[in-house]
């Protein structure tokens, strides 16, 4: 056998007593489409066997055995555990043979009766114990039959869980009635136990949201051992934000891992994706090829939640790889993970705080694999407003209202948070430039070994600079714009920006006199060195910054606790109930909630004396109306063109004499406002791309955006 390494042919002799055994799943379900078969040239090399199905007998033979290593058998007492084993196999047997559950991507298996077993030894009650690992991979026609066959058996009897604690602990800012309780407290209980939820749901019911949330809830409330975040709490109110605080932590590098992983699955994901891969080093004393971690491999050595959104667009190979890493041994051994494609080391250990959460679409459970599902816990979300009530309703929004003030402060404070990093490190960098400017002058009168005063040894230092300009351009060009600057009168000096006040006592110290201050004053210079060194840097994001609108928590409070506002989405999220016959859906009612607040925050309508009904009713038909019957207030398109959309600076697109193209910009503009992303589709060479470029261009001139805006061409190679 020969196999590659880093660029080297591997030669392995094969030993003649070498046996090759190979383990195959059957397709079913879903699956069967998606899995490649294997080519009858491939399997003529081997003999195949088919795996008899179990009888009772030995199911039960197993099971006793394992009751016994656990130590089941001491917690429930000897007669007490010889019938739970006797009625949890009956059970197993019978529901495994259920019609309904055949086509059940995460058929029963000996895997499942080890789980129920190792948990009850961890202290669980059975019932509750065998209704979270067998019972919350079905939909609740389906539970609700399986729990009706399970209580038929003596030894099990309905509990009635409270859920107080997570209630009491679980985030403030995410909404859950008694379905999505339901959900929670077996996707915790799997988390608690070492195992690995899959939640699956229709497309926009909050299945990415909920992952994250459990991610973070894991962090705080069950890893054993604390996890060290910083003195801020993690508590993000959107998966959006949970991003961002990731972002920051890795930026500012205040910690040394983020809280949680987030992979958004697609077709074209790899292993590699995964768990790393070999990359070109740029350090001269390293190894020309150096292994680099993946985010999985990442969260399995340091103990953190692993979310990968939408599994089902992950292919079988890559689902698969994973088997071996949620496989459990109940031998109390340090568990690893295999990374063959990083030879310097080949095993990974599994740090006990590792979890995977997954989430795929209810419609695409089947198309996973058998095998991968088997091994994880699968969590059926039910959709939350489906029989949600008026007053659950207004809870739900309030809360969502709640959540987009806590982003918008939250999002202040990091931009005023920014300004004072960017400002301190500004004052820190003049003060040590302009310490080496007085250290250079005064050593150079020492050279000159003369008594003149400063200004004369700044004259000679400028005479100095013109003989040498070959060697320092630089110089030369930050002198004379100094020079330049300064040649008015002192009144005009004086109103020059200092960037260090230090530096300018400094001055007065060594000279004596108030000329010399006019003829030479550092922080001109350095004004000057910026201003033709760093236009785009650090100076014009503090500018920027700066001029940003001043930040008015008091009417956004004012906002939030609008009542007429919480009536006015109820009342459109029945409306669009009754025009399209379905829900909307929690993302749908989510993304209406916060394009509603921002709105109303950002376009000021109580001074355009704008109705704020006439605001709600705007977004909605933004979000889910035909954009060609689109109708906007007039005096918000007057205040949009007027105040925001003047004209292209570039002077390259026209769009004040045409209604339509008018009515296009400030659409772009209202979606903005609202942070929601556009595509627009339309004939080729009728101006989509113009536009959308015209409309990057004003309103990063007129909003102080900091930098400039990207442009990108697509296509169908891509990737």
């Amino acid at each position: 056998l020969a196999y590659e390494d880093k660029g080297k042919l591997i030669k392995v002799e094969v030993p003649k007593d070498f046996c090759c055994i190979l383990t195959l799943n059957p397709s079913k379900g879903k699956f069967s489409d998606t899995r490649q078969e294997l080519p009858e040239s491939f399997k003529n090399k081997f003999i195949s066997i088919e795996f008899p199905e179990m009888k009772r007998e030995e199911l039960y033979t197993i099971t006793k055995g394992a009751s016994h290593a656990f130590g089941v058998d001491k917690i429930l007492g000897d007669e007490s555990c010889k019938q739970f084993i006797d009625d949890f196999i009956s059970f197993h047997m019978e529901w495994s043979k259920n019609e309904k559950i055949q086509d059940n991507v995460a058929c029963l298996v000996i895997r499942d009766i080890l789980a129920v077993l190792h948990i009850i030894k961890e202290g669980e009650e059975p019932t509750e114990t065998i209704m979270n690992i067998y019972g919350a991979r079905y939909i609740k026609p389906i539970k609700k039959e399986m729990e009706e066959t399970l209580l038929k058996y003596k030894s099990f009897k309905k509990n009635v869980k409270k859920n107080d604690d997570i209630i009491n602990n679980f985030p403030k800012d995410y909404y859950f009635n008694n379905n999505t309780l339901e959900v929670i407290s077996t996707c915790l209980f799997s988390l608690k136990h070492g195992r690995y939820p899959i939640i699956a749901g229709k497309s926009g019911i909050g299945k990415k949201l909920l992952a994250c949330k459990l991610g973070d809830y894991f962090n705080k409330n069950i890893a054993e051992n604390e996890i060290i975040i910083g003195n801020d709490e993690i508590n993000p109110m959107s998966d959006k934000n949970i991003t961002a605080n990731i972002s920051l932590r890795s930026k500012n590098n205040k910690y040394d891992e983020p809280p949680l992983y987030i992979i958004y699955c697609t077709k074209n994901s790899k292993v590699e994706d995964l768990i790393g891969k070999q990359k070109v080093s740029n350090n001269k004393d390293e190894d020309l090829i150096q292994w680099q971690d993946g985010p999985l491999i990442k969260a399995v050595r340091n103990g953190r939640p692993l979310i990968l959104i939408g599994i089902h667009e992950l292919q079988t190979s890559v689902l698969e790889y994973m088997n071996d890493l949620l496989d459990r041994k109940y031998d109390g051994k340090q568990r690893f993970l295999n990374n063959p494609n990083n030879p310097n080391e080949p095993e990974i250990p599994i740090n006990k705080n590792f979890r995977l959460i997954c989430t795929t679409l209810l419609s695409d459970l089947n198309k996973l694999s058998p095998a991968f599902a088997s091994r994880m816990d699968i969590k059926i979300l039910d959709d939350q407003l489906k029989d949600i009530n008026e007053n659950e309703l207004s809870d739900l929004i309030k809360i969502c209202m709640e959540n987009v003030k806590t982003e918008l402060v939250s999002y202040e404070e990091e931009y005023k948070k920014r300004l004072q990093e960017l400002k301190g490190e500004k004052i820190l960098e003049n003060s040590k430039t302009n310490e080496s400017i007085i250290n250079i002058s005064n050593q150079e009168e020492l050279l000159n070994n003369n008594n003149e005063n400063l200004n004369d040894s700044i004259n000679s230092n400028h005479s100095n600079n013109d003989n040498n300009s070959s060697k320092s351009p630089k110089s030369e060009k930050s002198l004379n714009s100094r020079s330049s600057k300064n040649s008015g009168n002192s009144e005009d000096n004086k109103s020059n920006k200092s960037y260090s006040n230090n530096s300018r006592t400094s001055s007065k110290n060594n000279s004596g006199n108030n000329s010399l201050n006019n003829s030479f004053d550092s922080s001109n210079l350095l004004e000057m060195e910026f201003e033709f060194d760093n236009q785009e840097g650090d100076n014009y994001e503090i500018k920027m910054l700066e001029e940003r609108e001043i930040f008015n928590e008091n009417r956004l409070n004012n906002i939030i606790n609008n009542q007429e506002i919480v009536l006015e989405i109820k009342k459109y999220y029945f409306e669009y109930r009754k025009i399209y016959e379905i829900n909307m859906n929690m993302s749908f009612l989510c993304k209406f909630i916060r394009s509603t607040i921002l709105l109303l925050f950002k376009i000021k309508y109580e001074d355009l004396e704008v109705d704020l009904k006439e605001i709600v009713k705007l977004v909605y038909n933004l979000l889910f109306s035909e954009y060609s019957s689109l109708e906007i207030n007039e005096k918000i398109k007057e205040n949009i063109l007027n105040e925001k959309l003047k004209e292209d600076p570039n002077q390259q697109y026209f769009f004040n004499e045409s209604e339509t193209i008018k009515n296009y910009m400030i659409s772009l503009y209202l979606y903005c406002l609202m942070n929601i992303h556009i595509y627009v589709f339309g004939p080729p060479g009728v101006g989509k791309t113009a536009g959308a470029e015209c409309f990057a261009r004003i309103r990063t001139q007129n909003e102080k955006l900091y930098g400039n805006y990207k442009k990108y061409a697509f296509n169908s190679s891509t990737t």
